[in-house]
């Protein structure tokens, strides 16, 4: 991934995630223009980091490939969907689901999360990818 659009996005992306106001924050829409101006300087490296953050799962950055490749969406829809969406075009595949994991891990975690005190412990959750290797939480520490 490309170490300028990493700083960018990380900058725009830390002002935005935990923000009741979201994007509407003067500083976080200065970030965004200054990441948009890059991306469009460099829509191929900018094109394949997001691809690369879309492979993580679900991104706010499916806004900016939209905006950058005049991607129209009519109505609306789910994140994980126009990623999803994203992720088939750039691989040229068709309706696969590249977050299937991701949502029976969410489903999974409905049922199965175990409260817990940052400050106090160590998150006793799995993770996303101990999930893929078939681990589930410890039901002895709810």
């Amino acid at each position: 991934m490309n170490k300028e659009f990493l700083d960018l996005y990380n900058k725009w992306h830390n002002l935005i995630i935990f923000s009741a106001h979201g994007g509407a924050d003067p500083e976080a829409k200065d970030d965004y223009k200054k990441l948009r101006e890059w991306a469009l300087e460099n829509k191929d490296e900018f094109k394949s980091s997001a691809i690369e953050l879309l492979e993580e799962g679900p991104n706010d950055i499916v806004m900016l490939l939209n905006e950058i490749f005049d991607f129209k969406i009519e109505g609306w829809m789910p994140i994980d969907v126009i990623c999803n969406i994203w992720l088939n075009i750039y691989k040229d595949t068709i309706n696969v689901d590249y977050y299937k994991d991701y949502k029976e891990y969410h489903e999974y975690m409905k049922e199965h999360y175990i409260p817990w005190n940052p400050f106090k412990e160590d998150d006793p959750n799995i993770t996303l990818e101990e999930f893929k290797q078939g681990k589930r939480n410890n039901v002895n520490k709810i």
